[in-house]
């Protein structure tokens, strides 16, 4: 527990593995999991992609699902954020040998909220498992209104389980600490907020957002 403290406290910086918790640094590996994670958000969308706007929020270390809605779906541009500067610049150089520049020219990387501020209007955002490590979640919400318009549609698939550094505990296990415990141990390395699925609900709710759940997976614990 006192080392999860003094992670969180002194070291975040270095700490932060977004996008990397589940595959290798391999070039191969991050080309397959990004191609498959583009395939889930062109499925995902109600309408075809191609020239449109699209903005993924939590790239982490790799870009490719950034390269891959353009090549697969016809983008006209895609963004990828992250509220730190997580990119891996070697892979990212070989990403971009990969995919040519005619496709590598229309993905962009962003750090930051002001600088995701000023970037164009969005047909379509999209993550997958990272608002449940948002811990300005409101803050975030309060940018998309003004990135995004009246016809713009958003996908995120939220992982409410245990995973990052907690993954070998029981499922549930990390919403066994009081709430400032919790907060030492993780805010600053963006562990989960332990936010409840109702909860973020009307977060998005509260900013103006219209809410379509598409699946919902409930988890369950035996206690002893």
């Amino acid at each position: 527990m006192i080392g999860y403290i003094l992670q969180n406290q002194f070291f975040y910086k270095y700490l932060n593995t977004s996008g990397e918790v589940h595959i290798s640094q391999s070039l191969g590996e991050y080309l397959r999991y990004g191609k498959e994670l583009a395939g889930r958000y062109i499925q995902s969308s109600p309408f075809p992609l191609k020239g449109k706007v699209v903005l993924e929020i939590g790239v982490g270390y790799s870009l490719g699902a950034c390269y891959e809605l353009v090549k697969s779906a016809g983008c006209k541009f895609v963004y990828g954020y992250d509220y730190g500067d997580f990119l891996n610049r070697r892979l990212d150089e070989e990403m971009r040998k990969h995919y040519g520049e005619k496709v590598a020219s229309r993905v962009k990387y962003i750090v930051g909220l002001e600088r995701l501020k000023r970037i164009e209007l969005c047909d379509y955002v999209v993550s997958c498992a990272v608002l449940e490590h948002v811990w300005n979640l409101e803050e975030l919400l309060e940018v998309l209104k003004e990135i995004t318009h009246e016809d713009s549609v958003m996908f995120h698939q939220v992982d409410y389980g245990n995973h990052s550094k907690f993954a070998k505990y029981e499922e549930l296990y990390f919403l066994s600490f009081s709430d400032w415990l919790w907060e030492l141990m993780a805010k600053k390395v963006a562990h989960q907020t332990r936010i409840l699925f109702r909860e973020m609900k009307d977060i998005f709710e509260k900013k103006g957002f219209s809410v379509t759940v598409l699946h919902n997976e409930e988890y369950s614990i035996q206690m002893r």
